[in-house]
């Protein structure tokens, strides 16, 4: 009997134990590590998985856009869309269904958000948002006024009351009357967003909406150094997730991106080796293609995030397209700021798309005749 006493104590302390090292494994690879950390020769990095990707079947709507303005994202199964129209300058946004046939996609026009019934135009300036809410697909500021916009399940366009900011906001610096990248901070008529200052640089802002006035918070400073002040240096892409609290930053013209654990501001900074903004190009025609773009895009799920790295300035990308040289890079990682896989993609594109389910990358590319390409993730 003591015997057996002794082996169920054993067994009972091992599966303890055992437990105790899953937890451990789990809290260690989960846990948000603030500092700075230069992943340049680190192996996930540095590993190339190549995708080659497929045509996706488009209708006409989806050509004859600025690749440049182009930014698509998707949500629960729909694909939006917001570029500009190289005829008629116009922002516009729309969306499409996705139709799966035999190992093939389709997308299939739906719907327009561009115009209301009276025939105005719904914002001056539109930028997509992913949104957490299972009532919503997403969100749609204007950049140049604050409104801030939702499209609903059953695709109503709704302009909500709450902005980002306004002439008549209090604000806790001067600002200028411009935000993107909007999101829920999961609290009611509270909402970060990017704003800037015309010579002080980006930063995260937090607008909180009150039935008579909006109060708007600085929470963080995206300026790499105190040198540069110009906020186009730091024009970049953002992402955050409510249930988990944390904010991620990917910059355009620096090698850097910072996941910002958004209750206590501490942050975890991803770099790689490469020029930073080069200031010298302010007074140059043209001189902001002079630099190389690095992070241009973001696509956030539940547990993943990815980042459209670049790595080449336009001169150089440009003569690598016309050489048939074509790639762009997505880089995984995990809501923690872990690198987990980087991908090589075989076509060029400012914007991509992560399905909700991990599955599958969309690539809105600079092949004007095909301009979507799909790739397997699976």
């Amino acid at each position: 009997m003591e015997k057996k006493r002794k082996i169920k104590v054993l067994q009972v302390f091992g599966l303890v134990f055992a437990t105790m090292i899953t937890l451990s494994c789990n809290t260690g690879k989960e846990k948000f590590i603030p500092g700075e950390f230069d992943y340049t020769k680190n192996d996930v990095i540095r590993k190339v998985h190549i995708l080659k990707g497929k045509k996706v079947e488009v209708d006409s709507s989806l050509l004859n856009l600025r690749e440049p303005e182009t930014q698509i994202i998707i949500n629960k199964d729909r694909l939006f869309l917001k570029s500009m129209c190289k005829k008629t300058w116009n922002i516009i946004v729309k969306s499409f269904t996705l139709e799966y046939s035999d190992g093939s996609l389709k997308l299939v026009f739906e719907n327009d958000y561009t115009i209301n019934p009276e025939g105005y135009f719904n914002y001056i300036y539109a930028y997509l948002s992913k949104s957490w809410d299972d009532s919503t697909q997403i969100y749609i500021v204007d950049t140049e006024l604050g409104d801030i916009f939702t499209v609903l399940n059953n695709n109503d366009l709704i302009k909500l009351s709450d902005k980002t900011i306004s002439l008549n906001a209090k604000v806790p610096n001067e600002m200028s009357l411009w935000s993107k990248s909007v999101y829920s901070t999961g609290i009611a008529n509270e909402w970060y967003f990017i704003g800037r200052q015309s010579q002080k640089g980006m930063s995260i802002y937090k607008s909180v909406n009150y039935p008579d006035s909006i109060v708007v918070n600085h929470e963080y400073s995206l300026n790499v150094n105190s040198i540069e002040q110009f906020w186009i240096a730091y024009y970049g892409c953002f992402a955050f997730n409510p249930k988990k609290q944390i904010g991620v930053y990917g910059y355009n013209y620096f090698p850097n991106v910072k996941f910002i654990n958004m209750n206590n501001l501490k942050t975890k900074s991803i770099l790689l080796k490469g020029q930073g903004y080069n200031p010298e190009t302010d007074l140059v025609p043209d001189g902001l293609d002079l630099n190389v773009i690095y992070y241009r895009d973001i696509s956030v799920t539940n547990e993943y995030v990815y980042m459209l790295f670049v790595g080449r300035n336009p001169k150089i990308f440009i003569n690598d397209n016309e050489k048939g040289n074509k790639y762009v890079y997505v880089i995984k990682f995990d809501w923690y700021g872990n690198p987990l896989k980087t991908m090589k993609l075989d076509q060029f594109g400012y914007s991509f798309c992560v399905s909700d389910d991990d599955s599958f990358i969309l690539l809105y590319s600079f092949d004007k005749e095909s301009p979507v390409y799909w790739y397997n993730l699976l």
